[in-house]
C-alpha cells in the first residue's frame, strides 16, 4: 500500500473574486485514500515596506479577497517548462487567509515533483484570474512560469460594478512564486513553507483640507484712482469631486507597463469626497474612495502612447461673495485643478522602476491643502505642485507626508493660443494669486508684447511700411522661416494704428485685446492682407523674472483678406506626364502639347515664381460687384472630354460659366511650375482638371472665375502679392482663360474681358490657363499618395 503524505504551503495575499467549481477542503487524508495532502494557506498580506511603512488592504473594498486560486507545481529547475500539476480552488476568503487541500500519490512526489535526490520544488500561485487558465488538466501546455506571466489582464476600473459603491472592485489579481524546500519523501507531512502573493494593481486615493475662504487681491480704477480690494470666495464642498485621466487598464501577470496600453478615465464615474469624523483625519477630513490602475510608465506632458502622462483632476465649485462697494456681484463658478504626479519620493530608492511609474501593489496617497481658486475649464486645470507618499499596500499605520496647495503663488491662463477671424477684440480669462503685468523691463529682464505679420512685397528690410518696420527673419525665428520678410510693430507703432491705445491691457480678471483691422481695398499698403501674430508674456508684477509663473500667450488675428504662401516642390503632373526635371526645355504632355520645363522657374523675369499663394477672403469691400460663394457646378454634368476617364461618374466640379462674379472663400493658386503655352478653352479646362502639384491631387483643380482672376490682379497691382498674371496689351497675344472667357491684364490695373465665344476669335482661341484649388472645400492637407506619380483623380472626400 502506498504511503500518504501531506504538504502545507502558506501563501500571503490580498485580491478579487471569481466563480468556479470549488474543490473539497479536507484537513487530513480521507479514510481509504492514498496520497499527499497539500495545504495552501493564504494568510495576512505582506510586501516590502516603503519609506512610510506598510498599510493593510481594506476588506470593505475587496482588496484582500481570495476568490479563486490557481496553483502550478514545478520540480526544482523546471519553472522554464510546463508545470507538472495544476489545481484551481475557490476559497472566497475576504480576509486574505485561505487553506486549500489536494491529493496526489507518493509516486508522483518521488518521480515527478521531487525526483532523484532533490528536496525542493516550486509553486506559482495566481489569485482571482478573470478566466480559465487550464481548460484540460491532461494538457498542461503553455504553463511555464514565463508563459503564465505573459497572460493578458484587462480591467475597466472605472466601470460601476455596485451602484452603492461605484468604485468597488469585485477582486484584485495577485500572483507569487514560491520555492518549497526541505521535502521529506518518507514522512506523511512532506514539506511546509510560506509564499507571498502581491496585487498586480496599484491603488490611489486623495485626502484634502479645504480653506474656508480664499481672498484674491484685485485692483480697479475709479476717477483715475487705483483702488485695491479683495475678492472673497467660499468653497461649495457638496460639489467636490475627483477623477483620473489616462490611467492604464491592461497589463500582464508580470505586472509591468505594456507596449500597447489601453487608457481609461473616471470622467463618467467621478469620485466624490466624504467628510470623516475620525479624529485621525481631523486635519485633512475630506476623503475619496480609492481608485485603482495597472502598472504604467509615462513621460511628463506626453500625449503619445505608450508614454501618455496620467493626471488627477480635482473639481471644486466656489462661491464669490457680493461686495457692492467694489462693484462685485455674487456668482458661482466651478474650478479645476490638475494634481501633478511626481517621481517616487522615497529618499532611499535609487531603482528607476519607481520613476514616473505606477508600480504594482503600491498605494499612492495624496494629502493636500486646497487654498486657492483653480481654472474655469477642465482642459486648463491649474497645475498643483506638491509631494505625495507611497506605501506598500498592507496592514501597518503610516507617518504621512503632506503636500500643501495654496497660500502660495500661482498664475494660470488657458488656452495659450487664440485664433481670430476678422474679429478686432478678445477677452482672455486668467487666474492669479498676485497682480499681473505685461511689458516690463526690470533688472535687465524684459517682458514684452510683440506684433508682426508676414510681408510679400519688394521693399527692403529696415523700410517703413504699413505703419510698421520691415524685418528679415533669422534662422531661429519662432514664427517665420529663415530669410522671410515680415512687418514688425513697436509699441509706439501699435498705438498709432489703434487710436492711441495699446493692443493689450490688463482689465480686472481678463487680458483684453483690441486691434481694429483695415479691410479697405483702396487703403493700398495699409490694407491688412496677412495674419497678425501677437505674442506676450503675462507675469506677476512683483515676480516678473520667475519662469515658473510666466504665461506665454499667442494670438493669431486673420483679416478679411488673408494671403499666405508656400514654395512648391516642383512635382507637377498633367494627365500622367510631368514637366522636365532639369534644363529649360519644353515637354510634350498628352493632349496638351508643349509645356514649359520645370527648370525654367528661377524666380526672375516674368511668370517664374515657384511659390503657391493661398488667398482667403471672409469679407469683400462694399464697392465691388463680387460675392463670396461656391462657383462650382454639379459634378455629374462636368464631363471633360479631353481627359481620359474624367466623365460624369468622376464627379469633377469645375467653375460654372455663370459664376463670373463669384469668388471662392479660400483658394490655392498654381505656381509658375504649371505655366504653359497658350491652349484652346477646352484644353485649358481639361488641363486644370488633370493638373496636380506639390501633393494637391488631380480632380480638384479648376479654371478660376473672372472675379477671382480680376481680384488677384487687383491684389498684385496693390503690391499685396507678386504679379501672377503678366500684363498683355494685345488681345491677339494671350490673355488668361477663366471659367467663362478670357481676362487680359493690361498692366494698369484695368482688366479687359471677353466671353468664351468672343475669345475664340483671338489667336485661334488659344490663351494661358492658371489653375486654382478649392482649399475652402478640400482643406489644406495634401494627398502624398498622388504627389509624384499619376494615380487617378481625387474628386471625393
Amino acid at each position: 500500500m502506498n504511503k500518504t503524505a501531506r504538504l502545507i504551503l502558506l501563501a500571503l495575499i490580498a485580491l478579487t473574486p471569481l466563480s468556479c467549481e470549488r474543490e473539497s477542503f479536507r484537513g487530513d487524508t480521507p479514510e481509504g485514500k492514498d496520497g499527499i495532502v497539500l495545504n495552501f494557506r493564504c494568510a495576512n498580506p505582506k510586501t516590502k515596506a516603503g519609506t512610510d511603512g506598510i498599510r493593510d488592504g481594506e476588506i470593505d473594498w475587496n482588496e484582500n479577497l481570495i476568490a479563486t486560486l490557481d496553483l502550478f507545481f514545478y520540480p526544482e529547475g523546471g519553472t522554464g517548462s510546463n508545470c507538472v500539476l495544476h489545481k484551481r480552488f475557490s476559497p472566497n476568503e475576504s480576509d486574505g487567509d485561505a487553506t486549500v487541500t489536494t491529493y496526489t500519490t507518493d509516486e508522483f512526489v518521488s518521480g515527478t515533483l521531487v525526483p532523484t535526490s532533490a528536496n525542493s520544488f516550486w509553486v506559482y500561485a495566481i489569485a482571482n484570474y478573470p478566466g480559465t487558465i487550464v481548460a484540460d488538466e491532461s494538457n498542461l501546455s503553455g504553463t511555464s512560469v514565463a508563459a503564465l506571466k505573459n497572460l493578458a489582464l484587462d480591467c475597466n476600473f472605472a466601470a460601476v460594478i455596485d451602484a452603492q459603491h461605484p468604485h468597488r472592485q469585485n477582486s484584485f489579481v495577485m500572483d507569487g512564486l514560491t520555492q518549497v524546500t526541505g521535502v521529506e519523501k518518507e514522512n506523511r507531512l512532506v514539506a511546509k513553507g510560506s509564499g507571498t502573493l502581491r496585487r498586480v494593481a496599484a491603488k490611489i486615493s486623495v485626502q484634502l483640507k479645504i480653506a474656508e475662504r480664499v481672498e484674491i487681491d484685485k485692483q480697479r480704477e475709479e476717477n483715475d484712482i487705483v483702488i485695491d480690494y479683495k475678492e472673497k470666495w467660499e468653497p461649495m464642498i457638496s460639489g467636490l469631486q475627483l477623477y483620473i485621466e489616462n490611467a492604464v487598464r491592461n497589463t500582464t501577470m508580470e505586472a509591468k507597463p505594456v507596449d500597447n496600453p489601453v487608457y481609461f478615465s473616471y470622467t463618467g464615474n467621478r469620485m466624490y469626497f466624504t467628510k470623516s469624523t475620525d479624529p485621525a483625519y481631523a486635519d485633512f477630513p475630506f476623503l475619496t474612495d480609492p481608485t485603482y490602475v495597472y502598472p504604467q510608465r509615462w513621460e511628463y506632458a506626453s500625449h503619445d502612447s505608450p508614454t501618455v502622462e496620467p493626471t488627477l483632476k480635482l473639481v471644486l465649485p466656489w462661491r464669490r461673495l457680493e461686495d457692492a462697494a467694489n462693484h462685485v456681484t455674487a456668482t458661482q463658478k466651478q474650478f479645476y485643478y490638475k494634481i501633478i504626479i511626481p517621481d517616487d519620493p522615497r529618499e532611499t530608492v535609487t531603482d528607476t522602476t519607481y520613476l514616473r511609474n505606477f508600480v504594482r501593489n503600491n498605494w499612492y496617497r495624496f494629502k493636500m491643502n486646497v487654498a486657492m481658486l483653480g481654472s474655469e475649464t477642465d482642459e486648463a486645470a491649474v497645475l498643483v505642485p506638491g509631494t505625495y507618499y507611497v506605501v506598500d499596500w498592507q496592514d501597518k499605520d503610516v507617518v504621512i507626508k503632506q503636500a500643501v496647495i495654496g497660500a502660495a503663488r500661482f498664475l494660470s491662463m488657458e488656452p495659450k493660443e487664440y485664433t481670430l477671424y476678422n474679429v478686432p477684440d478678445l477677452n482672455m480669462l486668467y487666474t492669479s494669486s498676485h497682480p499681473v503685468a505685461m511689458n516690463l523691463t526690470k533688472g535687465g529682464t524684459t517682458t514684452s508684447i510683440t506684433a508682426t505679420r508676414i510681408y510679400y512685397g519688394t521693399k527692403n528690410a529696415g523700410s517703413s511700411y504699413a505703419g510698421g518696420t520691415i524685418r528679415t527673419a533669422g534662422a531661429n525665428h519662432e514664427d517665420y522661416p529663415n530669410g522671410q520678410k515680415y512687418i514688425e510693430y513697436s509699441e509706439a507703432q501699435r498705438k498709432a494704428l489703434n487710436g492711441g491705445q495699446e493692443w493689450l491691457r490688463v482689465n480686472g480678471e481678463y487680458i483684453t485685446f483690441y486691434h481694429e483691422l483695415n479691410n479697405d481695398l483702396s487703403a493700398e499698403e495699409y490694407l491688412d492682407n496677412s495674419q497678425y501674430i501677437i505674442r506676450f508674456d503675462l507675469c506677476h508684477a512683483d515676480h516678473f523674472d520667475d519662469a515658473v509663473y510666466k504665461q506665454s500667450i499667442k494670438i493669431v488675428q486673420n483679416p478679411a483678406l488673408c494671403v499666405s504662401c508656400q514654395t512648391s516642390n516642383g512635382y507637377v503632373f498633367v494627365n500622367g506626364t510631368g514637366p522636365a526635371g532639369t534644363g529649360t526645355g519644353n515637354t510634350t504632355v498628352t493632349n496638351f502639347g508643349s509645356l514649359a520645363g520645370r527648370g525654367g522657374i528661377n524666380d526672375s523675369g516674368g511668370n517664374t515664381n515657384p511659390r503657391q499663394y493661398t488667398v482667403e477672403v471672409t469679407v469683400l469691400p462694399a464697392d465691388v460687384d463680387y460675392i463670396i460663394g461656391d462657383p462650382r457646378v454639379d459634378g455629374s454634368t462636368a464631363v471633360v472630354t479631353n481627359v481620359n476617364n474624367l466623365n460624369a461618374d468622376a464627379n469633377y466640379r469645375p467653375a460654372s460659366t455663370d459664376a463670373r462674379n463669384i469668388i471662392a472663400p479660400k483658394i490655392l493658386i498654381a505656381s509658375s511650375y504649371g505655366k504653359t503655352t497658350s491652349l484652346t478653352y477646352d484644353y485649358a479646362r481639361g488641363r486644370c482638371a488633370a493638373y496636380q502639384e506639390n501633393g494637391y491631387p488631380a480632380g480638384r483643380w479648376r479654371l478660376p472665375t473672372k472675379a477671382e482672376v480680376t481680384y488677384l490682379i487687383t491684389l498684385s497691382e496693390n503690391g499685396i502679392i507678386p504679379v501672377l498674371f503678366t500684363a498683355d496689351s494685345n488681345k491677339n497675344n494671350g490673355g488668361y482663360t477663366c471659367a467663362d472667357g478670357v481676362v487680359f491684364p493690361l498692366g494698369t490695373g484695368v482688366v479687359d474681358y471677353c466671353t468664351t465665344a468672343e475669345a475664340s476669335s483671338y489667336n485661334s482661341g488659344k490663351h494661358y490657363p492658371r489653375c486654382v484649388y478649392d482649399l475652402w472645400y478640400w482643406g489644406d492637407e495634401k494627398d502624398s499618395s498622388h504627389m509624384t506619380s499619376w494615380g487617378g483623380f481625387q474628386t471625393t472626400e
